[in-house]
């Protein structure tokens, strides 16, 4: 029998050897006992007399205590020659054995002591293999669970112990690896966080951002201090990396028949573009409850079926034309919704989807208790002066002076067909602009029709000649109404213009980030009612309204047709970048 890595033991001073023969004279001798280290075996041979092939042998395994450890039996082969193996175990400790060869047709035996160490175990693991579901991986998306499998021996048999797992990340197959990840187990979730440490540490190695993990495992023994030489799995996984949203914030006024905007941060290391992202407001009758769907898409109207409740956004981010999906994300916080004393109805249900980005101006803080939201009066609309059909005008209005301040603004809203005078030359500068006026010069603005009277408001006839543009406008969420009333014919005050600019640019606009900043405020900021502070801001931020000749933004004073003019067509020059 081959062996290798053996220690031959010797006998000690103490081994006792005797044969008692028979009359025939047949006697036990025991060759030197080999420790085959490598494989676990303890190979115990030697001669029983000169008996024919097929006799008994009798071998025993006592420790220093005299206690047996092991017992078994063999025959001889030609000449009473014998060899058996004795497979070493987690039951052997360190220490001096005795074996005892004894003849099953003689009183003679034979008997050797060696000392066994434990500590020179051999033990490794080979055939590492990251898997995904069970099966060979060779490619992946980050947030899957992957696990290295391997093979483990212990020439003796001991259990395995700690296990050290080394996750790295490379930008070629072949090229040099970084540690990702380290852990006391084989099994591991590769995370967007551990993939752009790595990244922002090596750029280098990793030019085309192209991803590839493999796995470096090394275990102990239970009873052993140090590792096996560690081994590298035979498989490398490429790895696509999903798209991931944080920082999800809500603005807008909480409020029924106010308007909720969530904004994020979207993120994808390879440099995937944002594609049918999902936005789902979640609904909950407290702020720790359980909550369920209220709404769909980035924007949304809080309605009656909303009051005194909480409100939370849900993010799944969507990448590479919507056929890589993240994971989704929840709002840390909740928005509580209040009912409103002037503003009420409203439809529910959420606006458009859109990207991701930065802020839209403050978050709305959330509130533990219920509280009365400050009375909003509600933003709506105003455009032309009579809502005829537009005429054509050729000539200068006869009531704008050439040195006016809004006279180039008044003509090019004109040629614009988003303002008509009254088709004798006049176009009243001067004259407050009515909430169904600028619902029509919004429309306008922003290329859109009038949309079929549904009754949304309790004091807009369906044979109006602004019902239509009303209508349009509530239904894409640029006004909601004032306790059921649209109130057509008011004019319109400047923070309530604010707000639907504000609105109708975020309806169109392809990308709707603001932050607020120092330099949008107003002399007289605090006047601006707290529903419509961010609107304001948000104006002065895009240049829709700069404010008066004072700098002072004057919230509660009426609109003049000059001025809805002018807003107008910086609306329409900000959605067409002019």
């Amino acid at each position: 029998m081959k062996k290798t890595a053996v220690l031959l033991i010797s006998f000690c001073a103490a081994v006792s050897f005797c044969g008692h023969a028979y009359a025939d004279g047949y006697s036990v001798t025991l060759n030197d006992v080999e420790l085959d280290y490598e494989n676990g075996f303890i190979s115990v041979s030697g001669n029983i007399g000169e008996m024919n092939s097929g006799s008994y042998v009798s071998i025993e395994l006592t420790d220093s205590g005299g206690d047996t450890v092991y017992i078994d039996q063999t025959t001889s082969t030609s000449k009473g020659a014998f060899d058996i193996d004795i497979k070493m175990t987690s039951a052997y400790q360190s220490g001096e054995y005795t074996v005892t060869a004894r003849g099953t047709k003689t009183d003679a035996s034979a008997a050797k002591t060696f000392t066994f160490d434990a500590s020179r175990d051999t033990f490794y693991i080979k055939n590492v293999e990251i898997r995904k579901d069970g099966a060979a991986a060779d490619k992946a998306y980050d947030n899957d669970s992957l696990t290295a499998y391997f093979d483990y021996f212990s020439a003796f048999s001991y259990a395995m112990g700690d296990i050290d797992c080394i996750w790295q990340l490379a930008g070629t197959p072949d090229g040099e690896y970084f540690d990702a990840y380290e852990s006391n187990s084989n099994s591991y979730t590769l995370s967007p966080t551990d993939i752009e440490r790595v990244y922002n540490s090596h750029k280098e190695s990793f030019a085309d951002k192209k991803i590839y993990l493999r796995a470096v495992v090394k275990v102990k023994t239970e009873n052993s201090k140090d590792y096996c030489e560690a081994a590298v799995s035979g498989n490398v996984v490429e790895i696509t990396t999903l798209p991931y949203v944080d920082n999800i914030r809500i603005t807008g006024t909480a409020k029924v028949g106010g308007t909720l905007k969530g904004s994020y941060d979207y993120h994808d290391f390879q440099g995937k573009p944002e594609k049918s992202s999902e936005y789902e407001w979640l609904r909950s009758g407290s702020q720790n409850g359980v909550y369920e769907t209220a709404g769909r898409g980035l924007t949304y109207i809080p309605n009656s079926s909303d009051a005194g409740k909480y409100l939370k956004l849900k993010i799944t981010p969507g990448a590479n034309d919507g056929r890589l999906t993240g994971v989704p994300a929840i709002s840390e916080s909740a928005v509580y919704i209040s009912s409103a004393s002037t503003a009420g109805g409203g439809g529910g249900g959420g606006g458009g989807g859109g990207g991701g980005g930065t802020s839209l101006s403050k978050p709305v803080t959330p509130v533990t208790a219920p509280t009365q939201a400050p009375s909003e009066p509600t933003p709506t609309a105003e455009p032309d002066k009579d809502g005829n059909d537009f005429t054509e005008q050729t000539e200068d209005f006869k009531d704008v002076a050439p040195d006016h301040w809004a006279n180039e603004d008044i003509k090019t809203a004109v040629a614009r067909k988003i303002v008509s005078g009254d088709g004798d030359g006049n176009f009243y500068p001067e004259a407050p602009v009515t909430r169904a006026e600028f619902s029509k010069m919004i429309l306008n603005a922003i290329g859109r029709d009038g949309e079929t009277y549904e009754n949304e408001f309790a004091d807009v006839e369906s044979g109006a000649w602004y019902a239509e543009f009303v209508s349009a406008c509530a239904k894409l969420g640029i006004v909601s109404g004032d306790g059921g009333l649209f109130r057509p014919n008011d004019a319109i005050k400047r923070e309530e213009m604010a707000k639907m600019l504000v609105l109708a640019y975020r309806t169109e606009a392809d990308s709707d980030d603001f932050t607020e900043t120092d330099t949008a405020a107003f002399p007289d900021t605090d006047a601006i009612s707290d529903w419509a502070r961010d609107f304001a801001m948000e104006c002065a931020y895009r240049g829709l309204m700069t404010g008066m000749q004072d700098g002072s933004f004057a919230p509660t004073q009426n609109a003049t047709r000059a001025q809805a003019a002018v807003v107008a067509n910086r609306l329409y020059d900000c959605l067409n970048k002019q």
